[in-house]
Protein backbone atom coordinates (compact mmCIF):
# COMPACT_ATOMS: atom_id res chain seq x y z
CA UNK A 1 0.00 0.00 0.00
CA UNK A 2 2.58 2.39 0.93
CA UNK A 3 4.61 1.51 -2.52
CA UNK A 4 1.51 2.26 -4.04
CA UNK A 5 0.85 5.77 -2.73
CA UNK A 6 4.84 6.30 -3.29
CA UNK A 7 4.34 5.37 -7.17
CA UNK A 8 1.08 7.70 -7.38
CA UNK A 9 2.92 10.79 -5.73
CA UNK A 10 5.73 10.31 -8.17
CA UNK A 11 3.41 9.95 -11.38
CA UNK A 12 2.05 13.10 -10.22
CA UNK A 13 4.99 14.89 -10.18
CA UNK A 14 5.95 13.58 -13.53
CA UNK A 15 2.45 15.12 -14.60
CA UNK A 16 3.06 18.53 -12.86
CA UNK A 17 6.57 19.06 -14.11
CA UNK A 18 5.11 18.12 -18.02
CA UNK A 19 3.03 20.72 -17.56
CA UNK A 20 5.54 23.13 -16.12
CA UNK A 21 7.76 22.13 -19.15
CA UNK A 22 4.82 22.25 -22.10
CA UNK A 23 3.93 25.78 -20.74
CA UNK A 24 7.54 27.13 -21.17
CA UNK A 25 7.94 25.65 -24.39
CA UNK A 26 4.49 27.93 -25.94
CA UNK A 27 6.19 31.12 -26.52
CA UNK A 28 4.70 34.60 -25.13
CA UNK A 29 3.18 36.57 -27.43
CA UNK A 30 6.05 39.68 -28.63
CA UNK A 31 5.53 43.25 -27.61
CA UNK A 32 7.37 45.80 -29.19
CA UNK A 33 7.94 49.51 -28.48
CA UNK A 34 8.76 52.17 -31.40
CA UNK A 35 10.31 55.53 -31.40
CA UNK A 36 10.25 56.79 -35.11
CA UNK A 37 12.42 59.90 -34.06
CA UNK A 38 12.07 62.07 -37.26
CA UNK A 39 11.16 59.21 -39.34
CA UNK A 40 7.75 59.25 -41.62
CA UNK A 41 5.80 56.94 -39.66
CA UNK A 42 4.09 55.96 -42.51
CA UNK A 43 7.58 54.21 -44.16
CA UNK A 44 9.31 54.02 -40.41
CA UNK A 45 6.30 51.45 -39.15
CA UNK A 46 6.24 48.95 -42.36
CA UNK A 47 9.98 48.82 -41.30
CA UNK A 48 9.07 48.09 -37.32
CA UNK A 49 6.34 45.48 -38.98
CA UNK A 50 8.85 43.65 -40.74
CA UNK A 51 11.13 43.50 -38.32
CA UNK A 52 8.81 42.18 -35.69
CA UNK A 53 7.35 39.68 -38.05
CA UNK A 54 10.50 38.31 -38.75
CA UNK A 55 11.56 38.38 -34.89
CA UNK A 56 8.53 36.29 -34.12
CA UNK A 57 9.19 33.71 -36.69
CA UNK A 58 13.02 33.34 -36.38
CA UNK A 59 13.36 34.42 -32.72
CA UNK A 60 16.84 35.64 -33.67
CA UNK A 61 18.11 39.70 -33.88
CA UNK A 62 20.71 38.03 -36.29
CA UNK A 63 17.98 36.84 -38.32
CA UNK A 64 15.92 40.28 -38.27
CA UNK A 65 19.55 42.18 -39.23
CA UNK A 66 20.22 39.80 -41.88
CA UNK A 67 16.63 40.08 -43.42
CA UNK A 68 17.13 43.94 -43.41
CA UNK A 69 20.68 43.79 -45.12
CA UNK A 70 19.62 41.44 -47.59
CA UNK A 71 16.50 43.00 -48.80
CA UNK A 72 17.81 46.61 -48.43
CA UNK A 73 14.87 47.52 -46.22
CA UNK A 74 16.80 50.61 -44.82
CA UNK A 75 17.19 52.46 -48.35
CA UNK A 76 13.13 51.48 -49.03
CA UNK A 77 11.94 52.78 -46.06
CA UNK A 78 14.66 55.84 -45.78
CA UNK A 79 16.32 54.61 -42.49
CA UNK A 80 19.34 56.10 -41.71
CA UNK A 81 20.10 54.30 -38.76
CA UNK A 82 18.50 51.40 -36.23
CA UNK A 83 18.52 49.89 -32.82
CA UNK A 84 16.67 47.02 -32.32
CA UNK A 85 16.97 45.26 -29.34
CA UNK A 86 15.07 42.45 -27.44
CA UNK A 87 14.23 42.14 -23.29
CA UNK A 88 13.92 38.93 -22.64
CA UNK A 89 11.99 39.68 -18.98
CA UNK A 90 9.73 41.73 -20.23
CA UNK A 91 9.58 40.03 -23.72
CA UNK A 92 9.57 43.03 -25.28
CA UNK A 93 10.94 44.27 -28.92
CA UNK A 94 12.86 47.83 -28.83
CA UNK A 95 12.97 49.32 -32.13
CA UNK A 96 14.42 53.24 -32.38
CA UNK A 97 14.69 54.53 -35.64
CA UNK A 98 16.49 57.67 -37.33
CA UNK A 99 15.86 59.11 -40.48
CA UNK A 100 18.34 61.67 -42.41
CA UNK A 101 17.21 65.17 -42.98
CA UNK A 102 16.14 65.88 -46.28
CA UNK A 103 18.12 69.14 -48.09
CA UNK A 104 17.41 69.57 -51.02
CA UNK A 105 14.83 68.36 -54.24
CA UNK A 106 17.28 67.43 -57.23
CA UNK A 107 15.86 68.68 -60.69
CA UNK A 108 18.58 67.41 -63.51
CA UNK A 109 18.43 69.78 -66.01
CA UNK A 110 19.09 68.71 -69.93
CA UNK A 111 20.45 70.81 -72.55
CA UNK A 112 17.29 73.08 -73.08
CA UNK A 113 17.42 73.69 -69.79
CA UNK A 114 14.35 72.18 -68.63
CA UNK A 115 14.42 69.82 -65.46
CA UNK A 116 12.54 66.73 -63.98
CA UNK A 117 12.34 66.38 -59.80
CA UNK A 118 14.44 63.52 -59.56
CA UNK A 119 15.20 62.69 -55.99
CA UNK A 120 15.81 64.29 -52.37
CA UNK A 121 19.62 65.02 -51.54
CA UNK A 122 19.58 64.13 -47.52
CA UNK A 123 22.23 65.37 -45.32
CA UNK A 124 24.66 62.45 -45.89
CA UNK A 125 24.74 62.75 -49.37
CA UNK A 126 22.53 59.84 -50.79
CA UNK A 127 19.80 60.13 -53.12
CA UNK A 128 16.18 59.16 -51.61
CA UNK A 129 12.86 59.16 -53.92
CA UNK A 130 10.91 61.66 -54.13
CA UNK A 131 8.02 60.08 -51.65
CA UNK A 132 10.36 60.38 -49.14
CA UNK A 133 9.23 64.37 -49.27
CA UNK A 134 5.58 63.67 -49.74
CA UNK A 135 5.62 61.28 -46.59
CA UNK A 136 7.32 64.04 -44.66
CA UNK A 137 5.62 67.48 -45.74
CA UNK A 138 2.10 64.98 -45.73
CA UNK A 139 2.68 64.41 -41.56
CA UNK A 140 3.96 68.00 -41.26
CA UNK A 141 7.42 66.40 -40.02
CA UNK A 142 8.61 69.15 -41.94
CA UNK A 143 6.41 72.29 -42.90
CA UNK A 144 7.09 73.31 -46.53
CA UNK A 145 8.20 71.79 -49.94
CA UNK A 146 11.97 71.66 -50.00
CA UNK A 147 14.33 74.04 -51.79
CA UNK A 148 15.40 72.87 -55.23
CA UNK A 149 19.08 71.87 -56.85
CA UNK A 150 19.40 72.52 -60.31
CA UNK A 151 21.96 69.86 -61.40
CA UNK A 152 22.70 67.98 -64.63
CA UNK A 153 23.06 64.40 -64.38
CA UNK A 154 26.92 64.10 -65.23
CA UNK A 155 27.62 66.81 -62.33
CA UNK A 156 25.47 64.55 -59.89
CA UNK A 157 28.71 62.72 -58.75
CA UNK A 158 28.92 61.07 -55.29
CA UNK A 159 31.75 63.82 -54.59
CA UNK A 160 29.59 66.65 -55.69
CA UNK A 161 26.61 65.11 -53.92
CA UNK A 162 28.78 64.89 -50.25
CA UNK A 163 30.06 68.74 -50.97
CA UNK A 164 26.65 69.96 -51.61
CA UNK A 165 25.16 68.38 -48.68
CA UNK A 166 28.03 69.96 -46.38
CA UNK A 167 27.46 73.55 -47.67
CA UNK A 168 23.80 73.12 -47.26
CA UNK A 169 24.62 71.83 -43.58
CA UNK A 170 26.87 74.59 -42.91
CA UNK A 171 24.68 77.00 -42.84
CA UNK A 172 23.00 76.18 -39.94
CA UNK A 173 18.89 75.64 -39.51
CA UNK A 174 18.51 79.30 -38.75
CA UNK A 175 18.94 79.52 -42.55
CA UNK A 176 18.14 76.59 -44.46
CA UNK A 177 14.01 78.19 -44.69
CA UNK A 178 16.02 81.07 -46.52
CA UNK A 179 17.12 78.84 -49.33
CA UNK A 180 15.12 79.06 -52.59
CA UNK A 181 17.24 77.21 -54.66
CA UNK A 182 20.75 75.66 -55.12
CA UNK A 183 22.16 75.83 -58.89
CA UNK A 184 25.07 73.70 -59.86
CA UNK A 185 25.89 74.47 -63.46
CA UNK A 186 27.71 72.68 -66.00
CA UNK A 187 31.22 74.41 -65.20
CA UNK A 188 30.73 73.07 -61.52
CA UNK A 189 30.02 76.68 -60.27
CA UNK A 190 27.79 76.90 -58.02
CA UNK A 191 24.91 79.58 -57.01
CA UNK A 192 22.42 80.15 -54.07
CA UNK A 193 19.39 81.82 -54.73
CA UNK A 194 18.22 82.90 -51.14
CA UNK A 195 15.05 84.60 -49.60
CA UNK A 196 16.16 87.93 -47.40
CA UNK A 197 13.05 89.84 -46.28
CA UNK A 198 10.86 88.45 -49.04
CA UNK A 199 13.59 89.34 -51.61
CA UNK A 200 15.92 87.21 -53.35
CA UNK A 201 19.83 87.29 -52.69
CA UNK A 202 22.46 85.91 -55.45
CA UNK A 203 24.88 84.32 -53.95
CA UNK A 204 28.08 83.08 -55.85
CA UNK A 205 30.34 80.12 -54.69
CA UNK A 206 32.34 79.55 -57.58
CA UNK A 207 34.42 76.49 -57.58
CA UNK A 208 36.10 75.09 -54.17
CA UNK A 209 36.65 75.71 -51.04
CA UNK A 210 32.91 75.39 -50.09
CA UNK A 211 32.79 75.08 -46.37
CA UNK A 212 34.69 78.03 -45.92
CA UNK A 213 32.58 79.80 -48.55
CA UNK A 214 29.53 78.18 -46.17
CA UNK A 215 30.96 79.23 -43.02
CA UNK A 216 31.72 82.97 -44.34
CA UNK A 217 28.02 83.31 -45.72
CA UNK A 218 27.02 82.58 -42.72
CA UNK A 219 28.45 85.39 -40.42
CA UNK A 220 27.37 87.67 -43.46
CA UNK A 221 23.91 86.60 -42.72
CA UNK A 222 23.65 87.29 -39.34
CA UNK A 223 26.08 90.66 -39.74
CA UNK A 224 22.81 91.76 -42.58
CA UNK A 225 19.92 90.40 -40.07
CA UNK A 226 21.42 92.52 -36.76
CA UNK A 227 22.27 95.54 -39.06
CA UNK A 228 18.86 95.66 -40.79
CA UNK A 229 20.55 95.64 -44.36
CA UNK A 230 19.05 94.17 -47.59
CA UNK A 231 21.63 92.52 -49.80
CA UNK A 232 21.29 91.84 -53.33
CA UNK A 233 23.88 90.36 -54.55
CA UNK A 234 27.13 88.38 -52.71
CA UNK A 235 29.93 87.18 -54.31
CA UNK A 236 32.01 84.43 -52.39
CA UNK A 237 33.93 83.30 -55.77
CA UNK A 238 37.42 84.73 -54.14
CA UNK A 239 37.16 84.75 -50.48
CA UNK A 240 40.18 87.26 -50.43
CA UNK A 241 37.75 89.78 -52.06
CA UNK A 242 34.15 89.15 -51.13
CA UNK A 243 32.00 91.53 -52.70
CA UNK A 244 28.58 92.33 -51.20
CA UNK A 245 25.85 94.74 -53.26
CA UNK A 246 22.89 96.35 -51.29
CA UNK A 247 19.49 97.24 -52.47
CA UNK A 248 19.69 101.05 -52.49
CA UNK A 249 17.14 102.86 -49.98
CA UNK A 250 14.38 104.57 -50.96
Amino acid sequence: MAINLKWKQLFIGILVLDAIGLQAAIPKKIKYKTSFNNCPSQAAGKFAMRALKTFEEKNSLYEVKSDIRKNFLRNKYFIKSYSIEVDPIENILNISLKCPKPLLRVVLMNSEAKGEFESVLVEDGDLFDPTYETLLVGEKKISSTLPTLAINKESLTDINRAEISRIIMALGSSNFDKIGEVIYDKDNALTIILSHNRKPVSVFMGKGNYHRKARKLSRLLSYVEENNKQPTVINLVNLKKVVVKFAHKK
